[in-house]
């Protein structure tokens, strides 16, 4: 299976602060999470399918944040898909194409918002055969990768 990446197109990038109070030199840890949607047949075009990749950070009550980071990616493969384990290389490879992208927008986001550099891992997923407990949760609408992140 081949697949090519047409465009790729940022949905949404922002950063926003929570006013979190933290005491100098604390350590927070980051919860992060990647999620990855798979759209088929783009305009009835059974070869244009839209892989949406996003990076959630957002601070909750059990787990205090000092900023909420929302990037969301959208590529487009032309590429033909036939049937599930197709479906899931798919999926596997266009992450692979797009995560550079998604985390060099994360990087530079918190960079250029004087932010705590975030710079998610080169690459948070194993693809390889045997580690089905990382390489993704197969949900109704999409395949989920969860990630911990720490913040120095």
């Amino acid at each position: 299976m081949t697949i090519e990446l047409k465009a790729l197109i940022p949905e949404e990038i922002s950063l926003k602060n929570t006013h979190l109070n933290i005491a100098p030199d604390t350590r927070v840890q980051i919860k992060s999470q990647f999620s990855c949607n798979l759209k088929r047949n783009i305009n009835g075009d059974s070869k244009l399918n839209a892989i949406t990749l996003s990076f959630l950070s957002l601070s909750s009550e059990q787990e205090p944040s000092p900023f909420d980071v929302r990037v969301t990616y959208v590529g487009f493969f032309e590429g033909t898909i036939a049937d599930s384990e197709e479906e899931r290389n798919f999926v596997i490879e266009g992450t692979k194409i797009i995560y550079p992208y998604l985390r060099s927008a994360v990087s530079a986001l918190t960079t250029s918002a004087n932010a705590p550099v975030m710079l998610p891992l080169a690459c948070p997923i194993s693809f390889a055969p045997g580690t089905a407990q990382r390489v993704n949760e197969q949900k109704k609408d999409g395949y989920v990768f969860q990630v911990d992140d720490k913040l120095n």
